[in-house]
């Protein structure tokens, strides 16, 4: 498929997007209906994307289908409302100049910033090609860079915000926070959400992570929410805030830190 057809799905799809707007804004409310509505932007890409990766060729009215599927789901917007958006609305409101998706795939964080006015220069990181060129139609002004998590190209403290989203448990180690918290300025926010685990010792997935790595099948383990959270303290930030939602074992947390400015020895 061409960057031509793969901007025409995007197209068909974002207009599915505004058709289930009205009833997205019933559940969350007007203020909140904002980053959803941008969630939705980046899903509607990312249905695309994998569509064109598997070799289908699902109408686009098959694919907003899925998409009214996986948004009708008062929970799912009862999350972005409730835990996802207070964390967006706060980095926001720092105004943040120059902003970083690291894994951003289609561009979910990008889009909601956006949505909510911050952001001069977006800049998002990924290793899929195919996402990246999504990006590339949703926010043509964004700089789409192929690049891995545990190797950014880009110079130390180069961005005043770092987001990821969704990418934390792909991940084969925490490694990554490190570098991420590299690129941040001093002073500069994090923010981490994704899918966790709790009640479950950490020693006891690391060799299930292992294996899950080795093999040739897309088997994920989750890290603890509890894992994460000590890793973004020992990447030199501070942790300002922890919002969670829990079905058992399995929950979706959002991490929100500043990056501490580092101690400089005075002359002698």
């Amino acid at each position: 498929m061409s960057l031509k057809e793969l901007a025409d799905l995007i197209a068909e799809l974002e207009l599915e997007v505004e058709r289930l707007a009205p009833s997205v804004e019933v559940v969350v409310g007007r203020r909140a209906s904002r980053i959803v509505k941008a969630v939705l932007k980046a899903r509607a890409a990312q249905l695309a994307v994998r569509t064109v990766r598997r070799g289908l060729r699902l109408s686009p009215w098959a694919l907003a289908k899925m998409l009214r599927r996986m948004y009708s789901d008062p929970q799912r917007l009862e999350i972005l409302r409730d835990v996802a958006y207070p964390a967006y609305e706060r980095l926001a409101s720092l105004k943040p100049a120059k902003v970083l998706d690291a894994g951003c795939g289609t561009g979910l964080n990008l889009l909601v910033l956006k949505s909510l006015g911050a952001g001069m220069i977006l800049v998002g990181a990924d290793l899929d090609e195919l996402s990246l060129r999504a990006l590339r139609v949703l926010i043509p002004l964004a700089d789409a860079v192929r690049a891995s998590l545990e190797l950014l190209p880009f110079r130390s403290g180069a961005f005043d915000a770092v987001m990821s989203t969704g990418v934390v448990h792909e991940l084969p180690s925490l490694a990554a926070l490190d570098e991420l918290s590299r690129a941040l300025a001093e002073g500069g926010r994090m923010l981490v959400s994704d899918r966790f685990l709790r009640r479950v010792p950490g020693p006891l997935l690391r060799p299930l992570r292992r294996v899950a790595h080795a093999l040739p099948v897309n088997w994920e383990v989750p890290f603890t929410l509890k894992e994460v959270v000590k890793k973004v303290s020992e990447a030199g930030l501070e942790v300002t805030g922890l919002a969670e939602r829990w079905s058992g074992s399995n929950g979706y947390a959002v991490i929100e830190a500043v990056k501490k400015p580092l101690r400089r020895q005075r002359p002698r």
